[in-house]
């Protein structure tokens, strides 16, 4: 999915463009070379949403750089709920180890195209291996189009999974030296398009970095996670703990029950309320209940035999209907 250092920019930008436009808040992400992974705070038929668009988007991206038609068409993606706190600090940690478990030989909080390396950062810290990148909109406010600065950020080659990136040193402390923020709405439309591949609009006072990267303290809601974690050693615990047998037995398990009866029920009579106007299942024929069962199929990952207690529905016949 992504080949260099673009690929990954606009991988990122992808993530603020489907977040905005489906108003799914970003808890955590990270962009491997082959996979994703997001946590998502919003109902669950707007994170499918979510899921949809970036892939749609990620693959009119492939198709228009590299002439690949079709690449992501069948690209596997799953959808599962966080029921608990505990859950959610473990499935955060989970991703943001990603790194880690692909043999990177570096913390989380050095890669480049995770969400690790903007918690618990004190204002005006510099990243390493990137040190334009500031964690607050105040600290880079000062330095947004200062036309009267001169003089060019001299890039230094380094390596990152194994391609080529522009690493920019931090030149905040030298004078006449330009830093490469900017805000979208300062961006004519053509840049727009260049950076964001999107005609969607974005809030303006959104900023990006000099490779186009909409910087993600803009879209992610990391005072959530921080009040989540608490303090820096209870995230450095939780990402201590190897997660990824417990996390990946729900990613292979397929369209196991992942919602609990007690849960489902509620969404049950709501979908058929905005299907059906009314609640009660027991004034819908078989049709209508058919109906409903498929929505919980695919938009719930309600297994069949759960979807035959929802609505009172033969297991027989829903196998060959959903």
């Amino acid at each position: 999915m992504f080949k260099d250092t673009e690929d990954f920019v606009r991988g990122v930008n992808r993530a603020a463009i489907c977040s905005y436009l489906t108003g799914v808040q970003l808890y955590s992400f990270v962009l491997m070379d082959n996979h994703v992974h997001f946590v998502c705070c919003g109902t669950q038929p707007a994170c499918k949403d979510f899921v949809n668009k970036y892939k749609n988007l990620s693959g009119k991206y492939i198709s228009t750089k590299y002439g690949t038609k079709g690449y992501l068409k069948g690209l596997d993606s799953k959808i599962i709920p966080i029921l608990s706190q505990e859950s959610l600090m473990e499935a955060i940690c989970y991703i943001d180890r990603n790194p880690i478990a692909a043999g990177f030989g570096a913390l989380p909080t050095e890669y480049l195209w995770g969400s690790s390396r903007y918690l618990f950062r004190e204002d005006g810290q510099p990243f390493p291996g990137n040190g334009n990148i500031r964690v607050s909109s105040a600290t880079v406010q000062p330095h947004l189009h200062r036309e009267e600065l001169s003089g060019k950020v001299e890039p230094l080659p380094t390596r990152c999974n194994g391609h080529k990136v522009v690493e920019m040193q931090p030149h905040l402390q030298h004078v006449g030296r330009h830093l490469q923020y900017r805000k979208l709405g300062d961006l004519t439309v053509r840049e727009r398009w260049q950076c964001l591949g999107s005609r969607a609009e974005l809030p303006s006072d959104w900023v990006i970095d000099e490779n186009g990267m909409i910087l993600p303290w803009n879209f992610l809601q990391l005072h959530e996670v921080e009040e989540l974690f608490k303090t820096p050693n209870r995230y450095l615990y939780y990402l201590s703990k190897k997660l990824e047998g417990k996390v990946d037995e729900l990613l292979s398990s397929g369209h196991s029950t992942f919602i609990p009866d007690k849960f489902l029920r509620p969404i049950v009579t709501r979908i058929a309320f905005e299907m059906y106007g009314t609640g009660d299942l027991d004034s819908l024929g078989i049709n209508a209940r058919l109906a409903i069962a498929r929505k919980l199929r695919y938009e719930y990952a309600a297994t069949v035999k759960q979807i035959s207690r929802m609505l009172y529905l033969n297991v027989e016949v829903l196998k060959g209907y959903v």
